[in-house]
């Protein structure tokens, strides 16, 4: 009796160590670094996107850029979509998408507004180091992508 009571305090604890190893929802990790573009991601046209709240504690999100349209939604769950991808640096610790976890991604493009130079992009992820086993679950705040670095997002998109 006190084997079993004490696996299940492990286990609990080791649970509990995972769920808090990294939660957030953006209150300040919307901030863009870089949006690149002009390279390919599975043989297709890609553009890559750097966000986070300082450039210790970011996410680099790809997708193709086909799918860079009002509306367009991307989701994976234990990596099944390699249309997208996503790995994050948090934390000190390299978090990524896998095939043998339930780690998940899902991204919705809300807007993409040529007149003000401006795209709106919501995040959701949860992803996973693999080297501890730690989860990193992340929600953005609409992820502005402005000027410049929307310029980089939408060239050569068949509108």
């Amino acid at each position: 009796m006190f084997a079993q009571r004490s696996k299940i305090i492990k286990l609990t604890l080791s649970t509990l160590f995972l769920l808090a190893s990294f939660n957030a929802t953006s209150a300040g990790f919307n901030k863009i670094f870089s949006v690149s573009d002009g390279f390919t991601y599975n043989n297709q046209p890609a553009v890559s996107i750097s966000f986070g709240e300082k450039e210790t504690e970011y996410c680099t999100l790809t997708l193709f850029k086909k799918d860079i349209y009002p509306g367009f939604t991307g989701k994976s769950f234990s990596k099944n979509n390699h249309n997208i991808d996503i790995d994050c640096s948090l934390n000190g610790a390299y978090f990524v998408r896998s095939s043998k976890h339930q780690t998940g991604l899902k991204i919705t493009i809300n807007q993409i507004d040529d007149k003000k130079q401006q795209a709106d992009i919501s995040i959701k992820l949860k992803l996973i180091d693999p080297s501890k086993n730690d989860l990193a679950r992340l929600e953005t705040k609409p992820l502005l992508i402005k000027g410049e670095f929307y310029k980089q997002l939408v060239a050569g998109v068949q509108k």
